[in-house]
């Protein structure tokens, strides 16, 4: 298997570091869609979306995500 040359590597790096930042841009509109951060849930969502907000809220405490005392926000 043959190596690229520099120009098509810089070319790659630079559709990942996109790639990186389209995604990460994605997963942080979804979270924000289920009121991950914010301290109760909204009021449209179902009952599978709220499961699935307390999973992903007891994830982000155990790995380090601080939730506030007082607003109980995380």
């Amino acid at each position: 298997m043959t190596t690229l040359t520099t120009p098509l590597r810089n070319q790659l790096q630079k559709a990942v570091q996109q790639a990186r930042v389209a995604a990460e841009q994605g997963a942080r509109q979804a979270l924000e869609a289920l009121a991950v951060h914010h301290h109760e849930p909204w009021g449209s969502m179902d009952a599978e979306q709220r499961q699935l907000r307390r999973r992903l809220r007891a994830h982000g405490r155990q790995i380090g995500d601080a939730l506030e005392a007082q607003s109980g926000k995380q």
